[in-house]
């Protein structure tokens, strides 16, 4: 009987099913900014008079939040550190200053994202056929995720660290309280404000995997309706278009592939390699004659004409600007994209189209010269001669 209850409770392990969970304990435990119909499983906001808890909660993670800043702060910025402070204490800060930091974005995102938040999970309940209704490493995973936030409240509740934790510096100087009564406010401020928290982390992060999941399977059907077109399209194509031009076709795009990637990472190394031997020549221990000459020489670049400097970002640059190219084509107009020093300030102007001639006549033009100058390789209109 527990065998076969234990293979029942193990099927049900799957991604729809841990959402379902989450959402049941997080209501358990106190109204949350989405509620779920449990028959149908339709997302929606809940009403602002039964967020009460959940808003003095995430006030206390801010406070927190800010209680831990200023302790980590003052640690950095003084010169005496506070002898209370053990290396014990450091970690546990560490580990709550980064989840009352994560929970506080969290927070935000429910109070200004959730009728989009809504929207998108009602969208993955409508089509939970694209998700797994069987058990699987995902579903396993996600429920794995609910483990903590069982677990951590529970371990701060019962285990409070009477000499350490991120609430101990508000009572070190107040005397007219019992020990008891100063751990029992300790354990209930930090184990109230570090359970929301794991419950913001952990409910938002299942919710974000989900949708995640959600949109992947609907890539992945989508990919494969694409590639479906395509080999229907190819089919239907082969007796159109000759062998010869489709080989032509392809070589000509591997080649300016292979071009772009190759010989602009190398003509971007330039600068860096050129930097690296003047620094090795600055380091030789000449004359401070030498070592003045050394210091006058700039950093040999690479430039495509008068247009950009050549880095290891040109490639992408100019692949955005052959799709932005192809995309904008219009006829008797053309976008010639001037690049500046740096490459991300770029400026875009609409200059005429040469002629098929003046196209025809281009011709590449290159000079070097070191110390002060730079390499340059440009694309100049000249008509064949």
């Amino acid at each position: 009987m527990t065998e076969a209850r234990l293979i029942t409770l193990v099927k049900t392990l799957t991604p729809l099913q841990a959402l379902h969970r989450v959402a049941v304990l997080n209501e358990w435990l106190y109204s949350q900014t989405i509620t779920f119909n449990r028959t149908t499983w339709e997302p929606k906001p809940s009403p602002k008079s039964k967020l009460f808890a959940w808003y003095f909660l995430s006030f206390l993670v801010i406070v927190m939040l800010a209680n831990n800043y200023y302790i980590v702060l003052g640690e950095l910025m003084s010169p005496r550190k506070d002898p209370d402070l053990s290396v014990v204490m450091y970690v546990i800060l560490l580990i709550c200053f980064t989840a009352y930091m994560v929970s506080t974005t969290v927070f935000f995102s429910y109070y200004c994202y959730s009728d989009e938040l809504c929207f998108v999970l009602s969208n993955v309940c409508k089509f939970e056929g694209i998700l797994e209704k069987s058990t699987n490493i995902v579903g396993i995973f996600l429920h794995l995720m609910i483990t903590p936030i069982i677990v951590t409240p529970l371990a701060v509740f019962y285990n409070p660290l009477p000499k350490h934790g991120p609430v101990i510096v508000w009572f070190r100087t107040v005397t007219f309280m019992p020990f008891r009564l100063k751990v029992f406010i300790r354990i209930l401020v930090f184990g109230s404000s570090f359970m929301h928290a794991i419950v913001l982390i952990f409910g938002y992060g299942i919710n974000a995997f989900i949708v995640f999941l959600f949109i992947l399977r609907r890539l992945e059907g989508l990919t494969n309706v694409a590639i479906v077109a395509m080999g229907y399209m190819l089919i239907k194509m082969t007796c159109i278009v000759p062998n010869a031009l489709i080989f032509l076709d392809i070589m000509g795009i591997a080649t300016i592939i292979c071009y772009i990637q190759l010989v602009f990472a190398l003509m971007g190394n330039i600068e860096s390699k050129s930097a690296d031997f003047l620094k090795a020549l600055e380091l030789r221990g000449d004359s401070s004659c030498r070592r003045r000459e050394v210091k006058s020489c700039k950093h040999l670049q690479a430039w495509a004409g008068s247009y950009f400097v050549m880095r290891k970002t040109t490639r992408v640059k100019i692949f955005e600007l052959m799709v932005v190219r192809r995309r904008n084509k219009c006829p008797g107009l053309n976008e010639q994209v001037l690049l500046s020093d740096p490459p991300e300030k770029a400026t875009l102007r609409s200059v005429t189209t040469p002629t098929l001639g003046e196209e025809a006549g281009l011709r590449v033009t290159s000079s070097a010269c070191l110390c002060g100058r730079s390499v340059g390789l440009g694309l100049s209109p000249h008509p064949l001669i």
